[in-house]
């Protein structure tokens, strides 16, 4: 890879596990809802957003990996939720809307300052769109 720079590393956070967690507390003695919450912890573990300065690659799976990539100009909106349990524990969704036909959304679930990446992720599209001198329209809105 070239001359690329990481500018962020996001993993989701353990909170989205908190049901599965409880569920593998409660039912110890019965084995396999604690191996199904010990699998749901380590999934949510190997579970990585990347942000380079040209793109995001997501990259999931424990024992079937799973590779994700959008480029950042491809980007056509960004939303971010934070429902109420979640904003509790400062964690929220963001959503990421793109032209891409591969990865046409992409889900950044249980990420913490959501508003910082949401606004790192908006500065960077309009530096990539100028950089390459990518101009959008959508031909539904002519």
């Amino acid at each position: 890879m070239q001359n690329e720079n990481k500018v962020a590393s996001l993993k989701p956070s353990q909170w989205m596990n908190i049901g599965w967690i409880l569920f593998g507390i409660v039912g110890v003695k019965f084995i396999v809802p604690s191996i199904i919450a010990l699998y749901k912890v380590v999934e949510l573990y190997t579970w990585t957003f990347s942000i380079y300065d040209d793109r995001i690659i997501e990259k999931h799976g424990v024992f079937s990996v799973n590779h994700k990539e959008t480029n950042l100009y491809r980007i056509k909106g960004i939303r971010f939720d934070e429902p109420f349990l979640m904003r509790l524990v400062g964690i929220g969704n963001l959503y990421v809307k793109s032209s891409d036909p591969y990865q046409p959304e992409l889900k950044i679930a249980g990420v913490k300052k959501g508003l910082d990446v949401w606004a790192l992720l908006r500065n960077s599209t309009q530096s990539n769109r100028k950089r390459l001198d990518v101009k959008e329209f959508d031909l539904y809105s002519l």
